[in-house]
């Protein structure tokens, strides 16, 4: 990925993603456990995955999508939808920057 700052190896940017999916997959359990700093936890993504938008220039429809799923599962009541949103992000994270191989 070519970044403001120079170029992430395929390999590296690879791994980003996987520890990208590992702290959002998180919020699952976070959630069942009534976790009270929830909210602070999908802030501390989001303000990564802007960052993300920013020094790539691009603005990733998978990043963009992300963001605003994270942002509406912290108000989501029912349990269902917030781990499918949660899953679904998963899935998102591992098609940014155009190379699906998590």
């Amino acid at each position: 990925m070519h970044t403001k700052y120079g170029n992430y190896s395929n390999l590296s940017f690879s791994d980003y993603k996987k520890s990208l999916i590992d702290r959002i997959w998180c919020l699952i359990p976070l959630r069942e456990e009534h976790c009270k700093t929830i909210d602070r936890n999908v802030e501390r993504i989001n303000r990564e995955l802007n960052g993300l938008l920013t020094v790539s220039g691009v603005e990733d429809k998978y990043i963009i999508t992300v963001i605003h799923l994270l942002e509406h599962s912290v108000h989501e009541e029912d349990f269902s939808v917030y781990r499918s949103d949660i899953l679904r992000c998963c899935e998102l994270v591992k098609k940014i920057g155009g190379d699906d191989n998590v």
